[in-house]
């Protein structure tokens, strides 16, 4: 079986534009484009190849590590610690025992 590709850089930052541009402004929109395009051609390209090391160096799916560390070995309430979009503060945990 043929390993999990690796999403294209630039293709994942259009689907993130294509998918954030129904909720924004069109400054947002346009802060959001310069961010992106900023993010491209510096961090972004450096954790690509990264991931693309990782893959390769990977014996099953590249996926499969951090899944697991996200999702999987957490023991926290499910919603807000597989929910990247939330990040809620360490107070918001303080009325669980």
């Amino acid at each position: 079986m043929e390993k999990l590709p690796v999403p294209d850089l630039e293709d994942t930052l259009v689907e993130l534009f294509n998918w954030a541009s129904p909720f924004i402004t069109a400054e947002e929109s346009k802060e959001l484009s310069r961010s992106l395009e900023e993010f491209s051609e510096g961090t972004g390209r450096v954790l690509q190849e990264r991931l693309l090391k990782h893959q390769q160096n990977s014996s099953g799916s590249w996926l499969a590590s951090f899944w697991q560390d996200s999702y999987l070995s957490g023991r926290g309430p499910v919603q807000s610690e597989s929910n990247f979009a939330l990040v809620p503060s360490l107070s918001s945990y303080q009325h669980i025992t």
